[in-house]
């Protein structure tokens, strides 16, 4: 799923929805990162092993993020060199939203409705306002419409 987002005050665009990518709440494309001015915090890379052999992984901060309804502050992000499916598409992407986006909420996926359903109140047992105010949310639900790889 793929939906539209926007990083700091640049112009919208889609980002792909991966819950997959871990310790990270962002994976973004090089052009976005420079447009952006985000700075690669080099002094902290490590390196890692992928399919493809070694390779080196760089955090960085994406000081406002947001997805949908959703605004997040000061989600990490991962550089692990170009980003692929930038513009294999037909359309540009402006990179991906990870586990640790989503992680103050319960996150619901409706494929058949292209919705993604994130509750602040489900993710936590107490329902504490320091977490839904850490999610950056300002209602129960928030309500994801996204886009089907036919429909962009």
């Amino acid at each position: 799923m793929v939906g539209w987002g926007r990083v700091k005050t640049l112009p919208p665009s889609l980002l792909f929805v991966d819950t997959g990518l871990v310790g990270a709440g962002a994976k973004l494309a090089e052009s976005v990162i420079k447009e952006a001015g985000i700075k690669l915090e080099e002094d902290k890379a490590v390196e890692g092993t992928g399919d493809g052999g070694t390779l080196k992984i760089v955090p960085y901060t994406v000081r406002q993020l947001s997805f949908g309804d959703i605004k997040r502050e000061n989600v990490p992000g991962l550089y692990d060199g170009p980003f692929p499916w930038e513009n294999m598409f037909g359309f540009h992407l402006g990179g991906m939203v990870g586990h640790d986006f989503f992680k103050p909420y319960a996150v619901t996926l409706d494929f058949q409705n292209m919705q993604i359903f994130c509750d602040a109140d489900a993710a936590v047992s107490d329902s504490s306002e320091s977490i839904r105010e850490q999610a950056g949310y300002n209602r129960r639900t928030s309500i994801l419409r996204v886009e089907n790889w036919s429909r962009v």
